[in-house]
């Protein structure tokens, strides 16, 4: 019977037995940092509501060049770029036009920002009135693409609870000691690999 807890369809190449790796061009095999993330529901964020056009900047900080030019070489070593077929070059470098998928993981929670504020923005609203099909398939597939994401990651750090001001209740504690790989890293590769002025030709 197949499980209702399906992650994602599996890769059609034939994985070792042993530990499965993808090769990543950005960051070394033990390029992590520890991070305390910001747990508590009140805490100050520059990337919560409400909506103004500084939240709005701070979100679009996080793909400045996202769209990039992967080497030919790294693309055709993962077994879901097979199909890779837009190639061209840019005055840095030349391969693949292609983009990371923490930026389109990004991309997608900040649609969901932006439904969660839709009487603000004002496209988003006009979306959901002419077309509310295709808007709620978008959304969707943002919440699908996270879900994915997280049961993928499985993160098993420790939320633990604490007493409240009686004996009676309790609160989690959401700022939990996460290991992250440094996110500034992936912007700086993606800089120096911009597709911007780049001419695409099919392969």
């Amino acid at each position: 019977m197949a499980s209702n807890r399906l992650v994602c369809q599996l890769p059609t190449a034939r994985v070792s037995s042993q530990r499965a790796t993808l090769e990543m061009p950005v960051y070394g095999e033990d390029e992590y940092e520890f991070a305390r993330f910001v747990g508590h529901p009140d805490a100050p964020s520059p990337f919560r509501g409400p909506p103004s056009p500084a939240v709005d900047e701070m979100w679009n900080s996080l793909w400045a060049d996202n769209m990039l030019v992967s080497e030919r070489e790294y693309a055709l070593s993962q077994p879901q770029d097979r199909r890779a077929g837009v190639y061209g070059a840019s005055s840095t470098s030349q391969g693949f036009f292609a983009t990371f998928e923490s930026t389109h993981q990004l991309h997608c929670l900040y649609n969901l920002f932006r439904a969660s504020h839709v009487d603000y923005y004002e496209p988003e609203r006009k979306f959901l009135l002419h077309n509310p099909e295709k808007y709620h398939a978008r959304l969707d597939h943002c919440t699908e693409i996270l879900r994915q994401k997280l049961m993928c990651d499985a993160d098993a750090s420790i939320v633990t609870y604490a007493w409240g001001n009686d004996t009676e209740s309790y609160e989690a504690d959401f700022s939990v000691l996460h290991q992250c790989r440094n996110y500034e890293t992936l912007l700086d590769w993606s800089r120096k690999h911009s597709a911007t002025g780049a001419v695409f030709t099919r392969d």
